[in-house]
């Protein structure tokens, strides 16, 4: 990976009014500690854009959401982490068929597959999978 890098944040420490930003986020600065344990003064738009989900956790915790600059995209964003999860889960919970076929995620579900089944195919497949 010549010439790239790869920036995540640890936290939002601090943040101040200031100058920066654009559009309605215009002058506030958010004080981020990178994972490298770096720290800088980032505009509250590129954080935004960078992590939405966890700058308005950021601001609801503080209890800025009832801010101007906050306020029209806090609740947005709140609601999209919602979605996203709800994606996620109902995905988790669903992927137990494939092909129309029971796929067990346990060693306890697949030996009560084969019981089921009265067979022990799903053991016999599961040896790879579940390291029996």
């Amino acid at each position: 990976m010549h010439g790239k890098r790869w920036y995540t944040f640890d936290s939002i420490a601090d943040h101040k009014r200031g100058e920066g930003g654009k559009g309605r986020t215009k002058g506030w600065l958010l004080e981020i500690m990178w994972k490298d344990g770096t720290a800088t003064s980032e505009t509250l738009t590129v954080m935004k854009e960078m992590n939405m989900p966890r700058c308005a956790e950021y601001t609801k915790r503080l209890g800025l959401a009832d801010e101007p600059e906050f306020s029209y995209w806090v609740k947005f964003a709140s609601k999209k982490r919602e979605r996203l999860l709800k994606k996620v889960f109902r995905r988790k919970r669903s992927n137990c068929f494939k092909y129309g076929i029971a796929v067990p995620r346990t060693v306890k579900e697949a030996y009560a597959l084969d019981k089921l089944n009265g067979n022990a195919k799903a053991i016999g497949y599961g040896q790879h999978y579940f390291r029996i």
